[in-house]
């Protein structure tokens, strides 16, 4: 099941966020990657059972690589325990499914839905586009 065919109430799940996390989720653009994982984390908690079904059938890593500020690179690991973003870069034995590499500028365009003509993506790109797809339709601004 998809994350926006789970019946959920907008303005419900949205009263369901505490202060914070609806601060964060208001931000939108011009966020740190601390506080873009952050709202990650919050989007893959909402949909908890969505992201676990996920991670059963097809589990993957994504790797975002920031060239001109690598202590901002983070990653996101979706498996049978459900999605986890974390700063930083991904250490295991497996390599990462999908490694995105780019300046913080082109992943923030990115964000705000214009994607940079040239990108360094090494992987599956598909699992990227689902990725960034299933992020949107889990917002509760989404439309």
């Amino acid at each position: 099941m998809k994350p926006w065919q789970i019946a959920i109430d907008e303005k419900e799940l949205r009263n369901n966020l505490d202060e914070n996390q609806r601060k964060i989720l208001d931000q939108g653009s011009k966020l740190s990657s601390a506080e873009r994982i952050e709202g990650i984390k919050i989007l893959l908690e909402l949909k908890e059972t969505y992201w676990k079904t996920v991670g059963e059938k097809n589990p993957f890593v994504i790797q975002f690589c920031i060239t001109d500020e690598p202590s901002e690179s983070w990653y996101v690991k979706v498996d049978k325990e459900g999605g986890l973003a974390a700063q930083g870069t991904y250490s295991s034995e497996k390599p990462p499914t999908v490694t995105w590499t780019s300046d913080f500028a082109d992943l923030e365009r990115t964000f705000q839905g214009i994607v940079p003509a040239k990108l360094d993506i090494v992987g599956d790109r598909n699992i990227l586009k689902t990725f960034f797809a299933a992020l949107y339709q889990s917002s509760p601004y989404s439309s």
